[in-house]
């Protein structure tokens, strides 16, 4: 004799297989965050590392490309950049915690979870915080930049002198005293634009400098907020999730027992 067909132990099995999926998914999504926020934080440190290569590109072309200004002024210039930057990059974590966290959500059929904030220092705290620039070398005297000048025009002007009694040339006083005033304009002309041309390498060089130690600083700086803060929201979402996964287990097992009771 063939035994009446029993809905009860459908369900029972059909919610036994419910309780295999939910601890199947308990295991899935531990390593959902692991292996997210792993990728999270590696993508943030490349981009990171990427940005601050094109931002110092930029800035050391700009500087290269006309006579930089007073250092103070690039160097606000600068940091308003940065604020922007670090802006950018926290919003890319935010943003990317919450993709691990809805890939969470769909492993464990629940809503996604919403992140209170990044607990990390604002962007203009940042910037602030950073070192002052690095100041620029001192300049010679202007005794000694001015010796640099008139030292090759007294050259030229000695020069136009003993060249004629070298050669034995006797010229008249007038046309000796104009040939020695163009040695003197020529040489001491030639030392006032080589003198400027040191003076603009040595701005661009200060600017520079000051240019990448500020962008250094930055770039650790923020890079230890940004993992700092991603380690905190991966915490978060672990707790989160472990109390979403141990309720889901929960009510299957409990649905089970109350199937199971009439049998």
């Amino acid at each position: 004799m063939i035994a009446p067909h029993d809905p009860t132990r459908d369900l029972i099995v059909e919610v036994g297989e419910m309780l295999d999926r939910a601890l199947s998914a308990v295991k899935e999504w531990q390593f959902l965050v692991s292996d997210g926020f792993a990728g999270l934080n590696t993508d943030m440190e490349f981009d990171l590392r990427m940005r601050m290569r094109a931002l110092l590109a930029e800035r050391e072309a700009s500087v290269h490309s006309a006579d930089p200004g007073p250092l103070a002024d690039a160097d606000a210039e600068l940091r308003a950049r940065l604020v922007i930057e670090a802006e950018q990059a926290y919003r890319r974590l935010f943003d990317g915690a919450g993709a691990v966290a809805c890939r969470v959500a769909a492993t464990l059929n629940s809503a996604p979870h919403q992140f209170p904030g990044l607990p990390v220092l604002g962007p203009v705290q940042l910037v602030t915080g950073l070192a002052p620039p690095r100041p620029p070398r001192s300049e010679l005297p202007l005794p000694a930049r001015l010796l640099r000048v008139f030292r090759p025009g007294w050259s030229g002007i000695m020069m136009a002198l003993i060249a004629t009694r070298l050669l034995d040339v006797h010229l008249p006083g007038g046309v000796l005293a104009v040939i020695a005033t163009v040695g003197a304009f020529a040489l001491g002309g030639a030392a006032l634009t080589g003198e400027r041309r040191r003076q603009l390498d040595r701005r661009r060089g200060d600017e520079v400098a000051a240019l990448r130690g500020t962008v250094e600083d930055f770039r650790l700086t923020l890079g230890k907020q940004l993992r700092d803060a991603s380690r905190a929201l991966q915490h978060d979402l672990r707790r989160a999730s472990a109390v979403t996964a141990a309720s889901r287990t929960a009510a299957v097992i409990a649905e089970l027992k109350t199937l199971r009771g009439p049998v």
